[in-house]
């Protein structure tokens, strides 16, 4: 077969395929234009749910100051300019949208039903207004730390969790999707379930220091943290910022400790990053160590728990692609930074419980 035969042929093929395309029926669906008066972008903005401050944190996951805010900070990013064929989405209703699908998780067919919207319209919604959010808070609610910020993290685990120098925690959470095209067994786990990676630092208050959103499923916190963002800017370029090692508060005249983070038995051991004892053959001061690091260990459990309780989209599948499910789960971190900053209560310094009196005392057990 000669060249111009083959070009003809191809001529041909994308001329079918071309007319096989269907043409859009309608720009906006009737039902759609007739129901606005319906849609929950007004319901959410009725009088009753304004000034009740209980509905306002109900529906929006955060209180009526905040929302204001953010939306302040994000209305630059996502305004568009009305033309003469149709009227914009407003930025308010864009961020209505975004939040009602953290909060509840539904899928962006359900949720076109309540907002009067396309579900393409809502994907292209929340896909723009997550990738803004962590676009404008991240250099306020996520920092990259300095000695500053080291020096009072280490003071703030040693007052709640009697734990000297310890500045963050570290932790690897699942965050379940949808099987990716093309992945095989790259996101599959031993839970039966396809996911990514989602590895945080968190200091002593539950907030996120730092993240790693993306990671295969497939593998483990500690060849998570190897091939991290975490592991490679902070701890090999050797930027962490630590301050200089110091003695421990009760042993002034002993020689200087470095400033740590504490993970469990799946990360690797290193100069700042301690794990506990295996289990085998444990001694008592062992066991008591163990039982310190576990206590600095529960703020970024903690973290993923008020996460996961607060945006309910995590405890289900993310029906997304990979790509647009990244922007998602950076932008549920980063809120969740925002509202515990400006609106949650820190955890205040409690004495030793009797449990925790006994785990100090060093005598053998018989």
């Amino acid at each position: 077969m000669s060249s111009d035969e083959d070009a003809i042929l191809l001529l041909a093929l994308v001329h079918r395929r071309r007319k096989r395309k269907q043409k859009r029926k309608f720009w906006v669906h009737p039902y759609f234009t007739a129901n606005q008066e319906k849609i929950a972008f007004v319901s959410g903005r009725s009088k009753e749910i304004i000034e009740d401050p209980i509905k306002f944190q109900s529906f929006y996951r955060m209180s009526r100051d905040s929302f204001l805010v953010l939306l302040y900070k994000l209305e630059p990013l996502i305004a568009k300019q009305n033309t003469k064929f149709r009227e914009s989405i407003t930025p308010e209703e864009k961020l209505i949208i975004t939040l009602r699908y953290f909060a509840t998780g539904l899928s962006f067919k359900q949720l076109s039903f309540h907002f009067m919207r396309g579900d393409s319209t809502i994907g292209r919604i929340v896909e723009e207004v997550s990738d803004s959010i962590w676009e404008c808070l991240r250099e306020e609610y996520m920092p990259v730390p300095n000695e500053e910020i080291w020096i009072a993290t280490a003071k703030r685990f040693n007052d709640l969790w009697n734990l000297p120098n310890c500045v963050v925690s570290i932790e690897g959470k699942h965050i379940r999707i949808n099987c990716p095209a093309k992945s095989e067994s790259a996101f599959y786990n031993y839970k039966n379930y396809f996911f990514i990676q989602l590895l945080a630092i968190a200091d002593a208050d539950s907030n996120f220091i730092a993240i790693d959103v993306g990671a295969y499923g497939r593998n483990g916190d500690g060849a998570v943290f190897r091939r991290s963002s975490i592991d490679g800017i902070y701890f090999k370029a050797g930027t962490l910022n630590f301050p200089q090692s110091q003695p421990l508060p009760k042993e002034p005249h002993e020689p200087t400790f470095p400033y740590y983070l504490v993970g469990d038995a799946a990360f690797p051991l290193s100069t700042h990053l301690l794990k506990p004892f295996p289990m085998r053959g444990i001694t008592n001061q062992k066991r008591i160590f163990n039982y310190r690091l576990s206590r600095a260990r529960r703020s970024v459990e903690c973290a993923f728990g008020i996460l996961v309780s607060k945006f309910k989209l995590l405890q289900g599948p993310i029906l997304c692609s990979s790509e647009k499910t990244d922007k998602i789960v950076k932008a549920l971190c980063i809120l969740h930074n925002f509202i515990r900053k400006r609106e949650g209560k820190l955890s205040k310094i409690v004495p030793l419980t009797f449990r925790a009196l006994c785990l100090v005392d060093d005598r053998p057990k018989m």
